[in-house]
């Protein structure tokens, strides 16, 4: 039972990482892609 709860527990503690690390990426690639997009757009508009 002990040993059921300490997986249950495991489990839930990789997800929480794997959800706040992909939530952080995420969000890195979101301003990644918003910063690119801008900069084409201000290229385009130069050419």
């Amino acid at each position: 039972m002990q040993f059921n709860d300490y997986l249950a527990l495991h489990k839930r503690r990789v997800n929480d990482l794997f959800y706040g690390f992909h939530f952080l990426f995420g969000n890195k690639c979101n301003m990644i892609r918003s910063l690119f997009e801008k900069r084409s757009s201000h290229y385009m508009n130069i050419m």
